[in-house]
């Protein structure tokens, strides 16, 4: 068996490039959400193993201020 991951990053294509974070394709999600000046991401990761039940669950939860990423160069 094999999984795939994907990584995940936040750019602007000029001036910064955050790395989020990394899942595996089969089940796991990162969700992303524009507030006004900031961003909000969520690991979202199945509960069990079994595909018959859906349910997930937040792991990890952060924020960044589009402001903060800006004054600050990743590049």
């Amino acid at each position: 068996m094999a999984t795939d991951l994907n990584s995940v990053y936040l750019t602007d294509s000029t001036n910064f490039r955050k790395f989020l974070g990394t899942y595996d394709t089969e089940g796991e999600s990162i969700i992303t959400k524009c507030r006004g000046d900031s961003v909000y991401l969520a690991l979202i990761v199945p509960v069990c193993e079994n595909p018959q039940f859906n349910f997930k669950r937040k792991t990890k939860e952060r924020a960044y201020s589009l402001q903060d990423l800006r004054e600050t160069i990743f590049f």
